[in-house]
């Protein structure tokens, strides 16, 4: 995937190398930058790309990252994806992220040890310190499964424990379902895929990870109960994930906060398998809850005998 040469430039990519079935071959305009993360870019209509030139370990990352974007990502069909509406752009672009970096790994290039650039802790804390949970969710699944995801977690924690156990556990599934893609043959496919009519094939788990990235994102922590202060209090949360409802003083009734636990629990559940299949319904969760018997009635149900001037 590169051209070795004996300057000072060291190591250029070369993407006039690759091949793909839904483009055209051509001449690349490929320039040098720096190896920070949102420098390096691929435009594969326009064929230009930034990468690194160093001849560094993360230097050949970065690059092998570029390289990857220009054999799968979407090119002209960009746009209709987009159309489709099943995920928000910025959810697909963070998601294609991942697809890269995996694909990426399993082409041999050392993406956990060298994909990063040292700003991932201090990326974590911002997150954290300005409650942007949509954001830390997005770079939670940006990184999973390289360099960059350790550090930034660890960013998080530093702030909010509860945040890097439910960032820890997303990472996780969002590999998980790479690995269940990667079986299938065709997450770096670049045929034009039947059902969409759109290309490349391997962008449709690009798309089903980003409806689960905007699932995810709207369901950030905020009413969870501390686990110090449900440990005080004695009381324990429904095993199934339904919502506990007490009575208040003025005879009205409020959500009671889930535990850690239950909402590790809940963001487990949504799966990127029962997201939407190009665009097919689907039922939804259903939570079934027993409300509190507050209200006392007289008398017994049934008819009530009442007087009347006929009859």
């Amino acid at each position: 995937m590169y051209y070795d040469t004996d300057t000072e430039i060291g190591r250029t990519a070369e993407p006039e190398w690759i091949h793909r079935q839904d483009t055209e071959l051509g001449t690349w305009d490929v320039h040098d930058c720096e190896a920070r993360r949102g420098i390096p870019a691929t435009s594969i209509t326009e064929r230009m790309m930034l990468a690194p030139k160093a001849d560094t370990p993360q230097a050949r990352a970065i690059r092998a990252h570029e390289m990857m974007h220009a054999k799968v990502s979407p090119a002209g069909d960009w746009e209709q994806w987009q159309q489709r509406k099943v995920a928000s752009t910025k959810s697909m672009i963070v998601c294609e992220e991942l697809r890269v970096n995996y694909l990426c790994g399993k082409a041999g290039f050392d993406v956990m040890t060298h994909l990063t650039d040292g700003t991932e802790t201090a990326d974590g804390e911002r997150y954290a310190c300005t409650n942007d949970w949509r954001g830390a969710v997005s770079m939670a699944i940006a990184t999973a499964g390289t360099a960059s995801n350790k550090p930034f977690l660890n960013g998080v924690r530093r702030h909010n424990k509860l945040w890097g156990k439910a960032l820890l556990s997303i990472s996780k599934r969002a590999i998980k379902e790479m690995d269940k893609a990667h079986r299938t043959g065709k997450l770096a496919s670049t045929t034009q895929d039947r059902a969409s009519g759109l290309s490349p094939q391997g962008f449709i788990f690009t798309e089903k990870m980003a409806e689960w990235l905007d699932r995810l994102a709207g369901m950030p922590p905020d009413d969870v109960q501390d686990a110090d202060e449900a440990g005080s209090s004695g009381e324990t949360a429904d095993d199934k994930d339904s919502i506990t409802v007490t009575h208040d003083n003025r005879g009205g009734n409020k959500p009671q906060p889930l535990s850690e636990k239950d909402y590790l629990n809940k963001i487990t559940k949504v799966s990127p398998e029962n997201m939407s299949k190009a665009n097919a319904p689907y039922w939804g969760e259903l939570n079934i809850l027993r409300l509190p018997l507050t209200v006392l009635t007289k008398g017994n149900l049934g008819k009530k005998r009442s007087p009347a001037n006929v009859g």
